[in-house]
């Protein structure tokens, strides 16, 4: 029997760890349908206190639950004044990039968005992409990715919303491969979609 003396250890002897946070933007809807920013800027704020790593997705356009677009982070979002939407992209750009993988959660992660009218359809973006080919997809994907890069983030993958792309999963894959190309001509990415639920521990 061979025996190694060859043992792994955590970084520093610590256990790694990172935080992924969903579902984030530069605003957020209240109760009211309302658009609220400080609450928003806030957590982000508090996480860069703390300086933990981890993933952060920006939500790049933002959708009323009524499906009216609001606006576009690179643009300008009714209801938030300019100045607020340039202080929290600052952040971003210049703080919040040390410590997190910034990704795009698609484009609304609501309503889906015709790209060419700017309008929003009916159906919900998981629900819409299990039943779209490559390119479409590639261009969903890419339209989400080129809002990130016009506020100077460079998103090397993207979150799905809920279950984005499960059921064409080949496909979703290289779709995001071939948007990143396009955008940032980035030749290795990944996507956020499969969670392990019922292990303590996974390895990586």
């Amino acid at each position: 029997m061979m025996t190694s003396s060859i043992r792994y250890e955590y970084p520093l002897l610590r256990v790694p760890a990172s935080l992924i946070i969903d579902d984030w933007s530069v605003v957020c809807l209240n109760e009211q349908g309302e658009v609220e920013y400080k609450k928003m800027r806030k957590i982000l704020l508090s996480l860069l206190d703390l300086g933990v790593k981890g993933k952060l997705s920006l939500v790049p356009c933002i959708v009323s639950s009524s499906g009216e677009i609001l606006g576009y982070v690179n643009k300008e979002i009714k209801g938030l004044p300019d100045n607020e939407l340039a202080e929290t992209l600052r952040l971003i750009r210049e703080k919040a990039v040390k410590y997190f993988d910034i990704t795009p959660e698609i484009l609304t992660h609501s309503f889906v968005v015709d790209t060419e009218s700017n309008k929003t359809l009916s159906e919900k973006e998981w629900e819409w992409s299990q039943s779209q080919d490559l390119e479409t997809l590639t261009k969903y994907i890419a339209k989400a990715l080129e809002i990130l890069k016009d506020i100077g983030v460079v998103a090397n993958g993207v979150t799905s919303p809920c279950d984005f792309g499960r059921e064409v999963e080949g496909i979703y894959a290289r779709a995001v491969l071939e948007a990143e190309k396009k955008i940032y001509g980035i030749k290795l990415t990944w996507y956020f979609l499969n969670v392990e639920r019922c292990s303590r521990r996974v390895t990586p």
